[in-house]
């Protein structure tokens, strides 16, 4: 269960993702950056303790991620070695292996999906019918989301004028804004993909091996309009929705998690 902070002040903070910056320092503990690095968020080359890590864009060489560099072992030595800036950093460190945890079992259900035998239609005249081009469309987005490389920007404070905690609060909050963000689309993909995934196995149960023909046409009309609905029904609020209400039953920290705006934001500056 995420950590809660019913009696914590929540004062203003300067928000990274808004403020100008050239030059991003951190100073994470080994721990941090070790988990950072192989969940694809490294703020720049592993170096050994107490030397400081430094990014520019020049210097970032990210790698894509992929649903098996999520390494929960992590978890428990992470949140004990996170220097605290505002009280905060153990709990935003935990929030983002939550996060990236979700991530990661979202992957692993859309591949399952997508990599079913069924996925494939039978026969080259079906290929372009609706449910079959959505669960591609998923399988590239899917492969998108993970290619698409960590970068930070500029989190708008320079090294020596703020405290080191400080710098680990916004490197936190910006990795916090990535991984929600490519949850968010994960889920979303998920979403569709079991939608087109019911479509087929509808249509499937209506033909029972036969070919289409005219006494299969309202049925499979149906077929297709309820993938339709559905689909429909797969907004960007809805989807946001259901991510924040299973994080609420789970009683996880979502102070700083950032909201639907922000994050397709986020989106937009990454292409």
């Amino acid at each position: 269960m995420g950590l809660c902070f019913k009696n914590a002040s929540t004062t203003a903070s300067r928000d990274p993702f808004l403020s100008p910056g050239l030059t991003q320092t951190t100073n994470l503990t080994p721990r941090l950056a070790q988990w950072l690095e192989a969940s694809g968020h490294s703020s720049g080359r592993r170096l050994p303790s107490g030397e400081n890590i430094v990014t520019d864009k020049k210097q970032y060489t990210p790698r894509p991620q992929s649903p098996s560099d999520i390494d929960q072992r992590h978890s428990s030595q992470l949140t004990s070695t996170v220097a605290m800036a505002d009280g905060r950093n153990e709990a935003r460190a935990m929030r983002i292996l939550e996060i990236m945890n979700d991530f990661r079992t979202l992957q692993i259900h859309i591949a399952s999906l997508i990599t079913r035998n069924e996925a494939t239609p039978s026969d080259e005249q079906f290929y372009y019918l609706d449910g079959y081009v959505v669960l591609r469309q998923c399988e590239a987005e899917s492969q998108a989301i993970l290619a698409t490389h960590y970068n930070p920007g500029n989190i708008g404070l320079q090294s020596g004028h703020v405290a080191e905690t400080e710098v680990q609060k916004a490197t936190l909050q910006r990795i916090i804004l990535d991984a929600s963000t490519r949850r968010f689309q994960a889920h979303k993909i998920y979403l569709r993909a079991s939608a087109a995934m019911r479509w087929v196995q509808m249509r499937a149960q209506l033909l029972h091996g036969d070919k289409p023909s005219q006494r299969h046409l309202n049925g499979l009309q149906a077929v297709d309009q309820r993938l339709r609905q559905e689909l429909n029904q797969i907004t960007d609020d809805h989807v946001i929705n259901d991510l924040r209400n299973a994080d609420r039953r789970k009683g996880y920290w979502l102070d700083e998690d950032p909201n639907l705006e922000r994050m397709l934001t986020w989106i937009r500056l990454q292409r």
